[in-house]
């Protein structure tokens, strides 16, 4: 199937043009009038009308008089020439309506463009706070640590603490006992050196 981009009815317009000037229709010069289209699609249409020109002239039986053949030439040009007008005004409103669509595609494209963008530059602002919190985040892990250490640190050092100074009231408490036991025998002592009164 020919494509999209070259109808039946524009090919035999350009066909029809080019027999109003005279001129030979042959695949490249199809192809210079309709302006677009590929070798290839023109080529299976081209294939297509020969064999209905083939068709065509081998079913005449009566030699057409060139006076005949003149005035029908004028007027197939002219209704060629009628055609391809016809085709013409029929194929602007969609080449304006293409226009317009390719206009609002370019604007719809640029305004992507521009989203994208700002999307980037707003992922590179998380990616960079990421990367902030992230450091951020180590830094209070590693003081963390640090006060963790710090802390089993003290905590031992409160815990020698407190032993010695459970020692240090046991030795206290000795020593107070002591003190009191001497202070009994001082006391004794002291009674007993006392001259007896007469």
């Amino acid at each position: 199937m020919p494509r999209p981009g070259v109808t039946e009815q524009q090919f035999l317009a350009a066909i029809a043009a080019l027999q109003g000037r005279g001129e030979k229709v042959t695949q490249m010069s199809v192809l210079k009038e309709l302006g677009t289209g590929s070798a290839t699609t023109v080529g299976a249409f081209l294939a297509t009308w020969r064999e209905h020109q083939a068709e065509a002239n081998s079913n005449q039986t009566v030699a057409v008089p060139e006076s005949v053949k003149a005035i029908s030439d004028a007027a197939s040009a002219r209704i060629w020439t009628a055609a391809i007008q016809a085709a013409e005004g029929e194929l602007a409103p969609q080449r304006e309506a293409l226009a317009r669509d390719k206009e609002a595609m370019e604007a719809t494209l640029a305004e992507s463009a521009e989203v994208i963008r700002h999307l980037e530059s707003q992922v590179e602002g998380v990616a960079a706070q990421l990367t902030e919190a992230t450091t951020q985040a180590q830094a209070a892990q590693l003081r963390l640590a640090e006060q963790a250490e710090q802390v089993g640190y003290l905590r031992g050092k409160l815990e020698a603490t407190e032993s010695a100074a459970t020692q240090t009231r046991q030795k206290l408490t000795e020593t107070e006992s002591l003190v009191r036991t001497l202070e009994t025998r001082l006391k004794s002592a002291a009674e007993k050196s006392r001259p007896a009164h007469k």
